[in-house]
């Protein structure tokens, strides 16, 4: 299994410097404006490198790391990134300024995240995106098209309600279909976690 990459950051007073080991990193927002070009600007201006993104698939994985649900989705999300990273983008987005960058970086740490994680401070790429809570999973086409949006499977009824078994593996699902050059199946399901909010 891949070893954790580098925790990206973004925020008012971040740059596109990571904290970590003085490795470099690109701002989330300017990925965002090369999906959807005009896009506001969520953070300073600053967002180091400016090599443009590949035109492959991308996943937004909407995360807190006071939400249990997230806590409890790391290793799923983990085990995805190994199977699909090289062929479909990973971005983990935490959204709001509750959190500080010390707090996420150790949250990442703990939890061993393997994909990059990025702080959406004034929720521009959550709104943008229409991101509702957390956990919440949000796949993109090489077009920037939202092809697929909500549950990551249907291990979760409602919170604090799980199923005995999983039946549905909603977010493979869709990764597997743009894998193979095709559009999910399935466009949407109703996310269920913890809201999204901007403190």
């Amino acid at each position: 299994m891949k070893r954790a990459a580098t925790i990206w950051m973004i925020g008012l007073m971040a740059v596109g410097l990571s904290p970590l080991s003085g490795l470099r990193g690109q701002g989330l927002t300017q990925h965002l404006r090369e999906v959807f070009p005009g896009s506001p600007s969520a953070s300073s201006p600053h967002m180091g490198a400016t090599a443009a993104v590949p035109p492959e698939a991308r996943v937004f994985l909407f995360l807190s790391t006071e939400c249990p649900l997230c806590r409890n989705y790391t290793r799923t999300l983990n085990e995805l990134y190994t199977e699909f990273s090289g062929k479909i983008r990973f971005y983990g987005v935490i959204p709001g300024r509750t959190d500080s960058a010390a707090t996420i970086i150790a949250w990442g740490r703990q939890y061993n995240i393997h994909f990059a994680l990025y702080q959406d401070p004034y929720l521009t790429v959550s709104h943008r995106l229409k991101a509702t809570v957390t956990p919440q999973a949000i796949v993109l086409d090489k077009h920037g098209n939202v092809v697929y949006s909500g549950l990551i499977d249907d291990w979760v009824v409602d919170l604090g309600v799980q199923r005995a078994h999983i039946s549905h593996h909603y977010l493979e699902d869709a990764l597997s279909a743009l894998e193979k050059g095709s559009l999910p199946a399935l466009e949407k399901t109703e996310p269920v976690g913890c809201f999204i909010n901007a403190f």
